[in-house]
């Protein structure tokens, strides 16, 4: 079973080098890998250019569900894994994916693995995300072998390519950042008859370092793309936040304690901490989630 593993990129290529070495130690016979870069600046293009043993794809930087669909139509497996350019595989990743799709012949079966954070990285910020956030990737839920579609997250997952070719499922190249596009697919899967699946051992160590700033950035990200989620799913499968009326009650909460007033003094004293404090970061987090929905909501 050939098998084709789809890697959006953008401005790592350092880290992809390392997340490609990775992969080809595992020597799986009928493997291709498809790495389409979003836009990357010339520095990164040039260590791109160098690696061997890849298709590689150019795309103007337009987000990952653009990249994703590129490497779709590129590739040629019939078993498609999406991955990320900083996500590092264990030995068994290959043989894990293609052994549960030849075990389960159904065209819309998917599996999904944890993406666990590397023992490599500690600085307060991640010991918050990661430990007490409750806001990054939460596989508690993802007991059973079956698991909740929403569980579709294109960091860990595999999926085969005549399911998608049969149900015309693409990523919405809408979505302009890495945030809901996965879910919003996964919405439109489940529609068309996708059972997903869950291997608690089929795991890849997410090799990225977040600092203060990353974690704002992010959850901003995420703010936008939830407002082009709100817009695709209905009410019902909606996050909180997506939905009007909560987004509405949020705001003029955080107008009343002042939240907007003395957001900037909050930030500058979250970055002096050693042991983040939950609620005040989660505060922050939500401003930042209100900012990037009323960024997209005004273009």
């Amino acid at each position: 079973m050939k098998v084709s593993v789809i890697i959006p990129t953008f401005n790592r290529a350092a880290i992809l080098v390392e997340t490609i070495a990775r992969l080809r130690k595992q020597n799986w016979p009928g493997t291709e890998i498809v790495v389409v870069d979003d836009g990357s600046d010339s520095k990164n293009l040039r260590i791109l250019a160098k690696i061997d043993g890849i298709k590689r794809f150019y795309q103007k930087h337009c987000g990952p569900a653009a990249a994703r669909n590129l490497g779709i139509r590129n590739a040629r497996g019939e078993v498609l894994i999406f991955l990320n350019d900083d996500g590092w595989v264990e030995e068994d990743f290959l043989m894990r994916h293609v052994t549960f799709h030849k075990n389960n012949v159904s065209p819309g079966v998917g599996l999904m693995g944890p993406l666990r954070e590397s023992l490599e990285f500690s600085n307060p910020t991640m010991e918050w995300l990661v430990g007490r956030s409750n806001q990054h990737f939460n596989y508690c839920l993802a007991a059973g072998r079956v698991v909740p579609w929403y569980y579709f997250w294109t960091c860990n997952v595999s999926i085969k390519r005549s399911f998608l070719l049969k149900k015309k499922l693409y990523f919405d190249e809408e979505f302009p950042t890495a945030a809901w596009e996965d879910i919003e697919f996964a919405y439109r899967a489940m529609k068309n008859g996708l059972r997903l699946f869950y291997d608690k051992n089929l795991t890849v160590c997410h090799h990225h370092r977040f600092e203060f700033d990353d974690v704002l950035a992010r959850f901003y990200s995420h703010g936008r793309g939830l407002y082009y989620l709100g817009k695709k799913l209905p009410d019902n499968f909606l996050p909180p936040l997506a939905r009007r009326w909560f987004r509405v009650g949020v705001k003029a909460g955080m107008d009343i304690i002042g939240v907007w007033w003395w957001r900037r003094w909050l930030i500058s004293w979250l970055r002096k901490q050693r042991n983040i404090p939950n609620l005040p970061m989660q505060l922050v987090v939500l401003s930042e989630k209100i900012k990037g929905y009323e960024y997209e909501k005004k273009l």
